[in-house]
């Protein structure tokens, strides 16, 4: 029975109890499925069993009741009848244990019982119960473990310290007594303030008190009825815990009280302890051993010992029963936590303890006695170049050897050292002098290594590989620990300062007793950009970055809204009018996010900068670009950004309803609706709405917005592989981890690699390079595995399909609208008419912006491709060298080759061999081994290389057809450029003739003011009426007007200037004439006539109509001359031939009205069966013939042209009366006119 069958969906906050105590629980990423199609799983809203858990811990925090965890663990649970029932959970757990033991080969059991019987069905029921209660035991170690971290990562964010209070910002402040920490922990205070706020809210204590009701006494009946007796058992412990937070939770304690039972011990620290890096990393251990058969190889003598030629036949046998299973250590050792493959240890629990000892966890000969072929595979989480030389040192039971010290030659060689030599360790990082944090990685390398210390080793059995691999990684993390980054690259860089500020004050010191005779320079106190260090450096600098981009952003989705984002100096969100039940999950997400981090936080504070140092994970571009400073830009320009982040243009922005606006006279009188509604209608009770909602989609939700939501912004990132095979049995790799993710990251991959080993079959791992085997393949399989779709992984394949089959489409919807304007310029050219617009094609061939948009983004795919092609091929050629390396340590004189004539010459040398070591059984079981481990690699390694072989492939052929859409996007943008000069020169064209007319006109209107302005200057001058003039009846002076004219013409001529070349008066004068006329003729209702009848009264268009309305006219007049032609024509042919042929054939032809146009006529012709006309008979012709385009042609004799003569003394047909009369007359009108 489910365990959730039934139940309404209800919100849960996943608190640890009903206080203020959180749990970090880990959170599932959204992903691109439809989660409506999908089936339910853990921490979906849905109702789920047994059968969708994938992860109990995820489960038991974040999908089941808080009531419900008590009895979690429990295999029975007492229900309120005081009955037992199973609990679901682990009933299908041990079912699925039942299946896997009947899946196995059958043999009878230790007691010696065959199957089928009772004894036999008890022992395997015993083993069921036996591997159930050890995962219940692992998973109550696993849920303890998580309780104590949050319990820790909370007391840590609590005490920790105010950034703005302990970093300097500047070398001068460095060198300074540093202030005092102060506690900050503002996060903490925040949940706790805004809990606060909402527990004292009123909707908080009206549905608690609900909530109280439905989980009452009184409705128990109803609630066993619908869930049954389980959920009911686990309802009844409704209690109102309101527990301090230095008290244990109860379920925690309830746990604690199971991993007692399991770890043999009778008391645990309930201290909540400082936090510790290396304790809160956990380094992972998958173990192998071999299991030996019935018989066993050293059983045999030299007596009972097969024949020479059946020895080999009998080793590999014995070798078959001889293979390795997987391990893992007793719970009882509380160093270890987890079962196979998922065990692991902390970091400080494996670095602690170098020594050769059994203490130390690492070291090679810890198993020497006891199980000397067991494999063991170490897994670092991080590429901590310090963790891994302690790593090694460890294993070696050695000390960690300074390998930064420039000494001569190394005081003691030690394994440690020379398997860390520089040619194979610190020499091939890259960037490691560079200042760019992001430029650090080991150059791609695969090498055998001889340990040894003072002999050569002929074959050297040690491998060190170097890989890099592409991964992902969501864009507010990587923000969030890039941010990180720069605040300690700034710490670094005032520390630097400081140093070399102390180092000068010092040499200053030495030379100022000597006198050096030179002239000082001083300036002054102040350093010239210290106002730019100090606001680069200032701390809250980072919070105000992120409240203005979440404004920007913001602004940009409310559309007309008034939005402002207020955020504190730590980037905490304030949003007016909030509920309260928001701001806490906001505070809480903050919370959980900075508790997620804090673990790499410490990190990059801690071994940052380093000696040796911390590789950070790299951006796609950082890995290839590792010489720019930054590459923020070109991240956020990624192919998977783009396909995974929600695109602003087209999702649905909030914005202002319109205003209701009143219907006008005017309006009234055109019957022009209103474009909203009538004041009269029912006010909206919200003023704003969403673009392309209606009610449905409020009723039941908009998928789009849904869809959006759902998108979070992805990046491609490439890590690297670390790996070291050491002596045949042992692997140390060395790998980061998302960011944030403590062990739920399903898309990870040491997860993925784990998986692998859980599901694997029998005698799979023969080797310790079968198993570095699988790890390459997971390494380089990130992005090919399509079948990883539970996880918010990118389909990264797919995108990029994706994104060039929408270049592809807009590049198609691209060349129809330039193969649409380009037959518009067509038309252009071919127009005959003077008063032609080619204005309109100007902006469509002139803008090239679509066309740039498509070449750019088309561009970074290619760039794209070509990265990820170039680390495939590098991961192609260290799994190559890694293959080599591998067959010539299994077989290290060329005794088993490939190919036809190596497999006939290993099968003689197998014969030689097997008669050699007749008598030594276990040297040729050894054989046997070694050449079936070299065989099996030989088939995994070219399976794999095949498969990268085919991933490279993949990823030319995305190339292929990338670049094939830049050349067809630069062959269309060179289409357009082209059309874009024609249009230019044609227009040019047009203009120097237009220019030329213009000229014309201008010459002559010069002409004529040349001579008639003297002489209107004169007669103007001469016709004033002034007492010099002689005129009577004036006073005026030809004194007094020059004094008027001269200034009143000069003034007006000055400001005529000044409007003229002064930019900004003439805009003003545009601008006030502009407003004020729109103004009035929106008002008087003008501006809507205009636009009803505006199509109409163009001028350009007006005169095209005219033009075509009277080349319409000219073109009937020209039509109807050439058909009194062809009339005239035909006829004078008819007349012709009558007089020739001298036959009785009567055409009559009437046309009453010659001016008229001409009268129909139409020819009647008497024929015979054979379609030839009968003698004596005469054809009719009237004006009908012509105008339908009937008439005759030539009916001259054709008998001289090969005709055969006529039957029965007929006459032969004419060329021309055997086609049609329609024909004929077609012809003559399709003639041209100057033709007819």
């Amino acid at each position: 029975m489910s365990l959730r069958q039934n139940q309404p969906t209800r919100p849960s906050l996943n608190q640890g109890h009903r206080s203020n105590t959180w749990v970090v629980t880990p959170a599932k990423p959204l992903t691109h499925v439809d989660q409506d199609l999908a089936p339910p799983a853990c921490l979906s809203a849905e109702p789920h069993g047994p059968e969708a858990i994938r992860d109990p811990l995820q489960h038991y925090f974040g999908c089941i009741e808080i009531s419900e965890r008590r009895n979690f663990l429990d295999l029975e649970i007492t229900a309120e009848d005081g009955s037992k029932i199973k609990n679901p959970i682990w009933e299908y757990e041990a079912e699925l244990e039942r299946q896997k033991l009947k899946a196995q080969v059958k043999t009878p059991d230790e007691s010696g019982q065959p199957d089928g019987t009772e004894a036999a069905r008890i022992a395997q029921e015993q083993k069921v119960a036996s591997r159930v209660d050890k995962k219940i035991g692992s998973i109550a170690v696993a849920i303890d473990a998580q309780y104590e971290r949050t319990l820790i990562l909370r007391e840590a964010l609590r005490n920790a310290p105010d950034p703005g209070a302990s970093a300097p910002s500047s070398a001068s402040q460095a060198t300074t007594a540093p202030p005092p920490e102060v506690k900050c922990g503002h996060l903490v205070l925040r949940v706790k303030e805004s809990s606060k706020a909402w527990r004292e809210s009123k909707p908080y204590k009206e549905g608690i008190r609900k909530v109280r009701t439905w989980k009452g006494i009184e409705e128990y009946r109803g609630w066993v009825e619908k869930f049954g007796p389980f959920r009911s058992a686990c309802k009844k412990r409704v209690v109102d815990r309101n527990i301090p937070d230095s008290a244990m939770d109860p379920d925690h304690e309830n746990i604690r009280e199971v991993v007692k039972k399991y770890r043999n011990v009778q008391k645990l620290d309930s201290k909540v302890g400082d936090y510790d890096l290396l304790k809160d990393v956990n380094a992972y251990l998958i173990q192998y051993t071999r299991t030996k058969g019935a018989k066993s190889v050293n059983s045999f003598t030299a007596d009972s010992f097969p024949p020479p030629m059946d020895s080999s036949v009998s080793a590999r046998q014995s070798m078959q029963d001889d293979h390795f299973e997987p391990t893992d250590e007793e719970l009882t050792d509380i160093r270890f936590k987890g079962r196979f493959p998922d065990q692991r240890l902390s970091m400080s629990l494996l670095l602690s303890n170098t020594q050769k000892s059994d203490s130390n966890i690492l070291w090679k000969e810890l198993y020497k006695d006891k199980d000397p072929k067991r494999i063991r595979y170490f897994h670092i989480p991080s590429n901590n170049m310090e963790w891994i030389e302690q790593v090694i040192a460890g294993y070696y039971g050695e000390k960690r050897p300074d390998l930064g010290s420039s000494h001569r030659e190394p005081p003691v060689k030690t394994q440690t050292r020379m398997l860390l030599r520089p040619q194979f360790w610190r020499g091939q990082q890259n960037g490691a002098r560079s200042g760019v944090v992001h430029a650090r990685h080991m150059r791609p390398l695969c090498e055998r290594i001889s340990s040894e210390i003072n002999e050569i080793e002929d074959n050297p059995k040690n491998i060190v590989l170097f890989m890099p691999y592409m991964h992902w990684e969501t864009d507010r993390m990587r923000s969030s620990v890039a941010r990180m980054i720069d605040v300690e690259s700034q710490k670094q860089r005032v520390k630097t300062e400081s140093y070399n500020l102390e180092k000068r004050k010092e040499r200053k010191k030495i030379r100022e007793k000597l006198d050096s005779g030179a002239r000082k320079t001083t300036h002054g106190t102040e350093h010239p950009n210290q106002q730019i260090i100090d606001r680069l450096s200032r701390n809250e600098a980072p919070a105000k970055k992120d409240g203005i981009r979440i404004e920007r952003s913001m602004s940009q989705l409310f559309k007309d809204v008034a939005i402002h984002i207020d955020t504190d100096r730590h980037g905490r969100l304030k949003l007016k009018n909030m509920n309260p039940l928001g701001q806490y999950l906001l505070d809480a997400a903050r919370l959980y996010e900075g508790m997620s981090t804090w673990r790499d936080q410490n990190m990059l504070e801690k071994y940052l900068y380093h000696e040796p140092p911390l590789h950070p994970r790299r951006t796609l571009d950082q890995s290839y670009y590792w010489t720019l400073k930054t590459t923020k830009v070109r991240d956020r320009d990624q192919v998977v950004y783009r396909g995974t982040n929600m695109d602003l243009e087209f999702c649905h922005k909030l914005h202002k309803k319109e205003p209701e606006k009143k219907e006008t006279l005017l309006s009234k009188w055109m019957r022009v609706r209103p474009a909203t509604p009538s004041p009269d209608s029912p006010k909206s009770e919200n003023e704003y709405q969403w673009t392309d909602h209606w009610s449905r989609t409020d009723e039941h939700g908009c998928d789009h917005c849904k869809n959006d939501i759902k998108k979070v912004s992805q990046l491609i990132m490439v890590d690297q592989l670390w790996m070291w095979v050491l002596d045949e049995q042992t692997i140390v790799t060395s790998f980061p981890r998302r960011y944030g993710y403590n062990k739920h990251d399903l898309s990870g991959i040491h997860k993925s690699i784990r998986t692998r080993l859980k599901s694997a079959r029998n005698n799979q791992i023969r080797s310790v390079y079968d198993l570095a085997l699988i790890i390459l393949d997971e390494c380089s399989n990130t992005f090919f595995d399509r079948t990883k779709t539970e996880d918010s992984q990118p389909q990264v394949m797919d995108i990029f399909s994706e994104a060039i089959g929408n270049v592809t489409n807009q590049h198609t919807i691209s060349f129809q609208h330039v193969w649409h304007w380009t037959q518009k310029a067509s038309h252009v050219y071919r127009s005959k008419s003077k008063f032609v617009d080619s204005s309109q094609l100007h902006v469509p061939l002139l803008d090239i912006h679509p066309e740039g948009k498509l070449q750019r983004e088309v561009k970074d795919i290619i760039d794209e491709l070509d990265i990820m092609i170039h680390i495939h091929r590098k991961q192609r050629e260290v799994i190559r060298r890694f293959c080599k390396h591998v067959e010539h340590i299994l077989d290290p004189e060329g005794q088993w080759k490939d190919g036809p004539w190596d497999q006939r010459h290993n099968e003689h040398m197998d014969l030689h061999r097997s008669n050699r070591f007749h008598n030594d059984p276990g040297r040729e079981h050894d054989r046997a081994t070694k050449k079936d481990q070299l065989s099996w690699f030989r088939m995994q390694s070219q399976e794999l290389l095949s498969e990268v072989d085919d991933r490279v492939d993949e990823l030319e052929g995305l190339r292929k057809g990338a670049e094939s859409t830049a050349t067809s996007v630069n062959d269309l943008l060179s289409l357009k450029q082209q059309q874009a000069s024609v249009v230019q020169a044609w227009e040019s064209v047009n203009q120097a003739e237009e220019a030329v007319r213009q000229g014309r006109s201008i010459m002559m209107f010069t002409t004529i003011t040349i001579i008639f302005l003297p002489l209107s200057f004169m007669t103007s001058f001469f016709g004033m009426n002034n007492i010099e003039f002689g005129s009577s009846g004036t006073d005026w002076t030809i004194a007094e007007q020059t004094k008027l004219m001269f200034p009143i013409s000069f003034g007006i001529v000055l400001i005529s200037v000044i409007v003229t070349f002064s930019s900004l008066l003439r805009a003003g004068v545009w601008s006030v004439y502009t407003y004020v006329a729109t103004w009035l003729m929106v008002k008087l209702g003008l501006y809507r006539v205009w636009l009803t009848f505006s199509d109409e009264w163009h001028a350009q268009r007006l005169m095209q109509k005219t033009e075509e309305e009277v080349r319409k006219m000219k073109d009937e007049i020209r039509k109807a001359k050439k058909i009194r032609r062809s009339e005239r024509s035909l006829c004078k042919k008819d007349k012709d031939n009558e007089n020739k042929e001298g036959e009785g054939t009567e055409i009559e032809v009437k046309d009453k009205r010659r001016n008229n146009p001409p009268i129909p006529f139409s020819i009647e012709l008497n024929n015979n069966e054979n379609g030839y006309p009968k003698p004596g008979t005469q054809r009719k012709r009237t004006a009908n013939t012509v105008a339908n385009g009937n008439g005759t042609g030539n009916h001259a004799d054709t008998s001289s042209r090969g005709h055969p003569a006529p039957p029965n003394g007929q006459r032969p047909p004419s060329a021309s009366s055997s086609q049609p009369v329609e024909e004929r007359v077609s012809r003559v009108k399709m003639q041209p006119e100057h033709m007819v």
